[in-house]
């Protein structure tokens, strides 16, 4: 998708399974990562029933097997000359008594030149390649309080030595780290765990390549949720990240891809996806595993923004329906669509309030008859309503993907025209 979550395109699908994989599991492409130069995307999928790295054209054409050899395949990263792939793999999970034991390895792109980069030092995972190709970062819980820490090796695998202050200091096992060095080569981003409420979250941190002046980027003592895989624009200016938001209710939140500036500023949630997940009768996808092509930008892209046309509405029981308008400005000339869903208090689903909406070319306007269900009734009570899934060269970005609506009884005093 576009750095504001427009055009997203689907690359891969479930037709690319072969028969080693059995009829009843369904085929896991992720991990993908973009090659230095942006043509070719490295990626790992169970197609052919284990799970292997393979490399695909960025159209998600000619898909091609790199390796199959070693167990359990994950976190691949490119070198910056794209000669190479380092990746994880091995045992993720405990087995009897036997501990949870992952290594990096690195190999060519045409799956020549295997090679194992840590040995049997516990959990290895998350490399990242410094710019100029000599030194790969990675997580390790290898120390004797099993906490997860940055190391850094050369990238023969010679060398390795914790990284100063990247400790994940909550932390007893394997749950963090996933550095990700500059474009420059003078940082390295990383998760760790900060005290928030009466727990902890991960946050995002950010260390000067020799482990000096690490910092939290991620500091909002009322946000709690945890951040994931982060990464850099391809000039270093924003940060591309996962993000779960705490869950607070009954409903687990959806999953979120966001960006910010490189000081923690300026969170925006590019996702696609509604805001409560499956239960609310929402997509049942989440966005993950984003990574930023290292490509400069088009020098235009023209999306359209679609969104409510007011932050809250006000109907009345003695009505049929609330009308609830959503506009589209900019770029026009391409069909667009989005999904909505109506949810309660609870945050369940209400009535028969969800839908697809679809723009046609040139089309800006779009009117949501909201039905009034408890008609006559001397109650309150209030909704929400949500955006999602869009499709074509339609964003949320900038506008108001979520509106709040309240149903007064039947004579409230005010009475209100419906804004639209």
């Amino acid at each position: 998708m576009n750095p504001d979550g427009s055009s997203p395109t689907r690359l891969t699908d479930d037709k690319s399974r072969t028969e080693k994989l059995p009829s009843f599991s369904p085929v896991y492409d992720g991990n993908p990562v973009w090659s230095p130069d942006g043509t070719k995307i490295a990626f790992v999928s169970n197609t052919d029933y284990l799970f292997s790295l393979y490399v695909m054209n960025a159209d998600g054409s000619n898909a091609q097997l790199v390796t199959n050899k070693v167990l359990d395949v994950g976190e691949p990263a490119w070198s910056p000359d794209g000669r190479k792939i380092a990746f994880s793999a091995g045992v993720r999970g405990s087995i009897g008594m036997s501990k949870p034991s992952v290594d990096i390895y690195v190999i060519n792109v045409d799956g020549s030149g295997l090679a194992k980069l840590t040995r049997d030092s516990g959990v290895n995972g998350s490399p990242t390649w410094s710019p100029d190709g000599k030194q790969i970062a990675f997580s390790s819980n290898r120390d004797v309080d099993g906490k997860a820490k940055i190391w850094v090796m050369d990238a023969d695998g010679s060398d390795q030595r914790i990284l100063p202050n990247s400790q994940n200091t909550t932390s007893t096992g394997f749950s963090g780290g996933q550095p990700a060095w500059s474009p420059d080569g003078t940082k390295i981003l990383f998760i760790g765990y900060r005290a928030c409420g009466v727990g902890a979250a991960a946050g995002i941190y950010v260390t000067n390549a020799d482990g000096s002046n690490s910092r939290l980027l991620t500091n909002d003592p009322k946000d709690c949720g945890g951040y994931s895989a982060p990464g850099w624009s391809p000039d270093g200016a924003r940060i591309l990240a996962g993000y779960s938001p705490e869950q607070k209710g009954v409903l687990e939140p959806a999953l979120q891809i966001i960006i910010m500036n490189a000081d923690g500023s300026n969170r925006i949630d590019i996702s696609n996806r509604g805001k409560y997940g499956f239960n609310s009768g929402q997509s049942s996808f989440t966005d993950v595993q984003a990574d930023w092509q290292p490509l400069p930008a088009p020098a235009r892209f023209a999306s359209s923004v679609v969104g409510f046309s007011a932050p809250s509405y006000t109907g009345y029981t003695d009505a049929e329906s609330i009308p609830i308008t959503v506009t589209r400005t900019g770029n026009l000339n391409d069909v667009a669509s989005c999904f909505y869903v109506t949810l309660n208090e609870m945050g369940i689903k209400y009535y028969d309030a969800s839908g697809t909406l679809r723009f046609a070319a040139g089309e800006s306007s779009k009117t949501i008859s909201l039905p009034v269900v408890l008609r006559g009734v001397n109650l309150t009570w209030t909704l929400t309503i949500v955006l999602s899934d869009n499709e074509g060269n339609a964003t949320f970005v900038g506008g108001i993907k979520e509106a709040a609506v309240t149903i007064l009884p039947r004579g409230a005093a005010l009475r209100k025209k419906n804004p639209n």
